[in-house]
């Protein structure tokens, strides 16, 4: 015999009684801990305590919260309102019956992840890095407010884009995670902001992956911990670039033997020294996928709660999924986009321009992207890097002229900004005589 499915955890009287509790005593509902609707396992029971919540800091009575249900006020859901007024028995113990509702709530949560894992884990064209995705997923959602529902009413939207634009004035470009560049923050209203997917895209050579690594130890130096995903360069790559940035040497003359002097040797050894507390994280080739990159974010915020920026270099090396690339890159974007909400993260995803715009000797457009579709579509800013193809070098670091070109900002204003980037030191400065932003 099949074994029965065994009846998801409830507890009919408490519901009841935390209801009764509140139709004796309707003023102590504001006081209490946030309770959702979802809380409740009768239906009945949670469309009668949405009401109550619409409610909520008024006194009212049962017929007046009858007629607030209005439609929803269904027979069954009548028979069950009535049904906890008869049974109410104390003012009393709202907080405590809403402790034990909340247990339930998360028992029923958690078999019910265990049945979506189960099909995933039996669906065998789901890999196993988007089924340790799904599991993080799972339970950072259960141990969050995220686990609650996002739908929310007029009252809660307003006094929280209220809160959200106190911080703002306050805080001011600190909300943000940098860019790298102090003027490219200042014309992007202090950066990236938790849930935005940001583009940067440039033509190979050009110094995207210098400018994302100067944005990594800028965030890092100001206490944002941040993970970065390189699909091109390994682990030392990552670190020699970092650190010969960090103490404006040569990297090519690094790394050739008795090529530095002492001093050179002893700037090197301080910039390791500052670079090495920093909260930086980085992984350099098993994350093909977004469900990988998402699997070690996850793991990384269920560690540590304080994961600030996610960057990926670089999107057009990650697989996907899709009968074409175009479709694969759209379905990549959504990934990391979706990532950016869950986690209330920025993440930071470096991409490649095609070769038309290279070919076209002219200033990139959104257009130039890579199967630029949806990717224009889904972020909330894009800044492009761009030099004149003409350019030579200048000076004992190879100092190329560049612009920083605004194509997408949500937010705010388009504009470019004139950069100088050190080649021979992978270093970006701003330079003065700055353009208009439109």
């Amino acid at each position: 015999m099949r074994p029965e499915t065994p009846q998801p955890p409830h507890d009919t009287d408490v519901e009841r009684a935390l209801i009764g509790a509140a139709i004796l005593d309707p003023l102590s509902v504001p006081l209490m801990a946030p309770l959702s609707p979802a809380a409740f396992y009768h239906p009945s029971h949670g469309v009668i305590w949405s009401g109550i919540l619409a409610l909520a800091g008024q006194t009212w009575t049962v017929p007046g919260l009858r007629a607030h249900l209005g439609d929803r006020a269904t027979p069954v859901v009548s028979a069950a309102l009535r049904a906890c007024e008869e049974g109410a028995l104390s003012p009393g113990g709202l907080e405590e019956l809403a402790v034990r509702l909340r247990e339930l709530h998360l028992r029923r949560q958690v078999m019910a992840l265990g049945v979506r894992l189960g099909a995933l884990a039996l669906d065998r064209d789901v890999r196993p890095p988007e089924i340790l995705s799904a599991i993080d997923a799972g339970v950072l959602a259960l141990t969050s407010e995220r686990g609650e529902s996002r739908v929310c009413t007029a009252d809660a939207l307003v006094m929280g884009s209220l809160a959200a634009l106190d911080r703002a004035q306050t805080e001011g470009d600190r909300g943000g995670a940098s860019l790298g560049v102090e003027a490219l923050d200042r014309m992007t209203g202090g950066g990236m902001r938790p849930g935005e997917l940001w583009l940067l895209a440039a033509r190979p050579g050009i110094g995207k992956s210098a400018l994302a690594g100067q944005a990594l130890v800028a965030n890092a130096r100001a206490g944002r911990r941040c993970l970065l995903i390189s699909l091109e360069m390994s682990r030392d790559e990552i670190g020699i670039r970092l650190i010969c940035s960090e103490a404006e040497i040569d990297q090519r003359r690094a790394k050739r033997p008795a090529a530095l002097a002492d001093y050179e040797m002893d700037r090197i050894k301080s910039a390791a020294v500052a670079l090495y507390r920093l909260p930086l994280h980085t992984e350099d080739g098993f994350a093909a996928t977004v469900a990988d990159v998402s699997a070690i974010a996850r793991k990384i915020q269920m560690e540590t709660s304080d994961l600030g920026l996610v960057v990926v270099d670089y999107l057009q090396l990650m697989g996907g999924r899709g009968t074409n690339r175009e479709q694969e890159i759209a379905g990549i974007s959504r990934g990391l986009k979706k990532l950016a909400k869950d986690l209330a993260i920025p993440v930071l995803a470096l991409s490649q321009f095609s070769r038309d715009n290279e070919k076209a000797k002219r200033r990139p457009q959104l257009t130039d992207l890579r199967e630029s579709g949806s990717l224009e579509q889904d972020a909330s800013g894009v800044v492009a890097l761009w030099r004149d193809p003409e350019a030579t070098p200048e000076g004992p670091l190879d100092t190329y002229p560049q612009e920083a070109i605004i194509l997408k900002q949500r937010n705010g204003p388009l504009g470019s900004l004139r950069l100088a980037f050190e080649a021979k030191i992978t270093r970006f400065r701003e330079m003065h005589n700055q353009g208009k932003t439109t």
